[in-house]
């Protein structure tokens, strides 16, 4: 068989559980693939890197200020006339469907869906009008793809027709820190509580900013460690949120490009979300044998299994509960638990197992193409 050419049209390359998932995804040219990832927005950090580990990337530099692509990379992505066209997310997705019908009519499709419908009610004018367009557009689609059986449940209920549908969960690579996670745990003096995860309304940082103060109202020589996109002092958010006699406890990080070096320093890992898809942050943590305490939204306790506490979406009493339990376990009983976690992980959810279910998939879809 001749070498498949796989295009994949994201909206963005910049820090994000997507992008990272994109990146973890693709290998550097095979005798199978060509890859060319194309980014409508100007390319971030994880396009960056990308880059440099000898992945194609082009970008159409959409910006607000100048909602004219770059023709020339357009042209380029014409040319290179892919055998399977990939969409990330609502937009890319989107904008495949473009490509596909107007330009590559020969070329496969397939979209990935990598978000819940849980706050729909809560989304822009905007984006429900494309989820409209997807929706009534979706029999074009030769194969619909998903990373958890939450997300694929809800488009059906939505009204979704898709020709063939996979779901094909998040996986994750071995992590480099692995050899010593346990010993840097035993080290631990101090229980820290943290989390990963970008600052926006779906990651319920107020809520969980009200859950870590209640705990520190029964245990004062907690820390919490918080990273991720626009969690930082900065942020007028937490300057108001979190009293002054409590900064101390606060570990305010920011953005991260080194998180998997982040994890070892956590007792607990946190997930306060409202919705989710698939949580990368959550099985990331579990691969660095961290236990959790997770809301029960998306698939996160289908990924948890054993290796922590599920607790209902915004119950502060539950979830300062599970807390509460994991700081009185002694290490031994938490890293019982961390390890069962990183094992669920290695045996399920492996990036290699992610890796075969869509390269097999391009290869279907190559075949069916001749």
């Amino acid at each position: 068989m001749a070498k498949i050419f796989v295009l994949h049209v994201i909206t963005g390359l910049g820090v994000g559980g997507a992008e990272r998932s994109l990146q973890k995804l693709l290998k550097k040219d095979s005798e199978k693939f060509r890859f060319l990832v194309l980014s409508i927005v100007p390319i971030g950090k994880v396009g960056v890197e990308l880059i440099n580990s000898g992945i194609e990337v082009v970008s159409l530099d959409l910006k607000k200020s100048r909602p004219i692509p770059n023709f020339k990379n357009f042209l380029y992505v014409l040319r290179f006339n892919p055998t399977v066209i990939q969409g990330w997310l609502t937009h890319g997705n989107l904008f495949s469907l473009f490509l596909k019908i107007f330009f590559l009519k020969k070329s496969k499709l397939i979209w990935s869906f990598r978000q819940s419908l849980y706050t729909y009610s809560d989304f822009q004018k905007l984006e429900k009008f494309f989820l409209f367009i997807l929706k009534k557009l979706s029999f074009y689609v030769d194969v619909a793809t998903f990373n958890s059986l939450t997300s694929m449940d809800q488009h059906k209920n939505f009204g979704f027709k898709f020709n063939n549908i996979k779901v094909i969960p998040n996986g994750f690579k071995e992590n480099p820190l692995s050899s010593f996670i346990e010993d840097e745990a035993s080290k631990k003096k101090k229980f820290t509580v943290g989390t990963v995860a970008r600052f926006h309304e779906d990651k319920n940082y107020e809520f969980l900013v009200d859950v870590c103060l209640k705990v520190l109202d029964f245990f004062d020589d907690i820390d919490f460690m918080f990273v991720g996109r626009g969690v930082d002092w900065n942020n007028p958010f937490f300057q108001k949120k979190i009293p002054q006699n409590r900064v101390k406890n606060f570990n305010l990080m920011g953005e991260s490009m080194n998180v998997h070096k982040i994890y070892s320093r956590f007792s607990l890992y946190v997930s306060a979300s409202k919705t989710e898809a698939f949580s990368n942050s959550i099985g990331e943590a579990m691969l660095s044998s961290v236990p959790c305490v997770v809301t029960d939204v998306g698939d996160s306790s289908f990924l948890l299994g054993e290796g922590g506490i599920v607790v209902p979406s915004g119950s502060l009493e539950q979830m300062l509960n599970a807390i509460l339990t994991f700081y009185k376990m002694t290490s031994e009983d938490r890293k019982k638990i961390g390890n069962q976690g990183r094992i669920r992980i290695k045996e399920k959810f492996s990036l290699k197992k992610m890796q075969a279910d869509f390269f097999n998939l391009y290869e279907e879809d190559a075949l069916c193409a001749e």
